[in-house]
């Protein structure tokens, strides 16, 4: 009688990782991330509506961010994916809080850098107000000038800062605004104590856009958080030092699978 043929198992399929970027940036903001992380994840980089590639459309709000997140994730993943890794940085950052209150089913982590949950209402509309008189008066080209210039704490290669002023200087200035707006006016604080999931707040160590007391707050009042600073890094802290932003995501996932696992 013939042995019966050994049933080769199939390989575990592996876990997501979705990266949402910051506002004027698009996908390219994370290519050291997908380089490092590729190896052992899957790796989505969906773009915010009127950024990169992604198509323009009139409404930009919380309810369209969602909306197009789970279009993603089901056009990549099937109709009941996984949960994923979401990471979120500064307007991604945003979107990931809105995401995971609404979705918690869906995100198995979270990470959140150089972001906030909310700005003192003076402050926001301050911004807001200026963005809109600054891209109204210099246009995206120069405006991306400006952005980049009072932004980076670090210098890029060439490549990379190249990257990141042709997203902003390829925007449409009426979808910068708008998603300014949603960005900088979006009030989260109710919605940290009910965040469950483990969460690693990062910042950059010379972030003067989203400053250390900010991530604080988001690390205090997410009940399963801690903070981590990124040395040698401002605002958009996952490109300007990429080694250590890396090592920190590598080093939360590890713990988070020993956890599960033990």
């Amino acid at each position: 009688m013939a042995a019966p043929t050994p049933i080769t198992p199939r390989p575990a399929e592996p876990e997501v990782v979705v990266f949402l970027h910051s506002l004027g940036t698009d996908r390219h903001l994370w290519r050291p991330q997908v380089i490092a992380l590729g190896r052992h994840y899957r790796i989505l980089t969906p773009e915010s509506r009127g950024h990169g590639s992604a198509r323009r459309r009139r409404t930009i709000d919380l309810d369209a961010w969602v909306a197009d997140i789970d279009d993603c994730l089901e056009l990549a993943l099937g109709p009941d994916p996984a949960p994923v890794h979401l990471v979120g940085l500064s307007m991604g950052g945003v979107q990931a809080i809105e995401y995971v209150a609404r979705r918690p089913e869906r995100v198995k982590d979270l990470v959140l850098a150089d972001t906030f949950a909310a700005l003192p209402p003076d402050i926001a509309h301050a911004r807001v107000e200026a963005i809109t008189r600054e891209v109204t008066a210099l246009g995206m080209t120069a405006y991306a000038d400006h952005y980049l210039q009072e932004t980076l704490v670090t210098k890029l290669a060439p490549a990379h800062y190249e990257l990141l002023h042709s997203a902003i200087a390829g925007m449409a200035p009426e979808a910068y605004i708008a998603s300014a707006e949603t960005t900088f006016l979006t009030n989260h604080l109710p919605l940290l104590p009910h965040i469950p999931h483990p969460t690693l707040v990062l910042v950059g160590e010379n972030d003067h856009k989203s400053p250390a007391p900010l991530s604080e707050q988001l690390s205090l009042g997410i009940p399963n958080a801690h903070l981590k600073i990124i040395p040698e890094a401002g605002h958009l802290s996952s490109i300007e030092n990429p080694a250590a932003f890396n090592d920190a995501l590598t080093a939360f996932y590890a713990a988070s699978t020993i956890e599960v696992t033990s």
